[in-house]
């Protein structure tokens, strides 16, 4: 009998959704990982902290802190004392990570359409809903 396990479905989504990041993106200049936090930094409005990347991640502080790490050291960002705690330091995109921004933008669209080609808006916005409380039930239990 195929398993129909809910999990089931999400890993090989991932595993499909893998497989098409390397087909959209070589990584010759940084991981896609780095893409998304380049993506999630271009947009937001407010300073940005590494804590703030740990939670729109969902990724541990060691792992936040090699990446920041390895993106600094390739010049995508810079982290500097806040100005309002000198122990915190604000994340902010270099003119790299201005630069892959758009590669960024072009992966995550490429990507949307490829995943919602046979789906309906209806569909999508059900799947976006469904997902969105899997997420807050396992943000509660994990």
């Amino acid at each position: 009998m195929k398993n129909t396990d809910i999990h089931y479905y999400i890993k090989i989504l991932n595993n499909y959704i893998e497989k098409l990041h390397y087909t959209l993106y070589d990584q010759k200049e940084c991981s896609i990982n780095h893409l998304w936090v380049i993506d999630f930094l271009y947009d937001q409005q407010d300073d940005v902290y590494q804590k703030d990347i740990e939670k729109e991640f969902s990724i541990n502080r060691a792992t936040a802190s090699k990446m920041l790490k390895l993106m600094e050291d390739k010049q995508m960002i810079q982290r500097i004392p806040s100005d309002k705690d000198a122990r915190l330091k604000k994340i902010i995109l270099l003119d790299k990570g201005l630069q892959l921004h758009q590669t960024a933008v072009d992966v995550r669209k490429a990507l949307e359409d490829t995943l919602t080609a046979s789906l309906t808006d209806e569909e999508i916005m059900q799947f976006k809903s469904i997902s969105q409380k899997i997420l807050k039930g396992l943000e509660e239990n994990v």
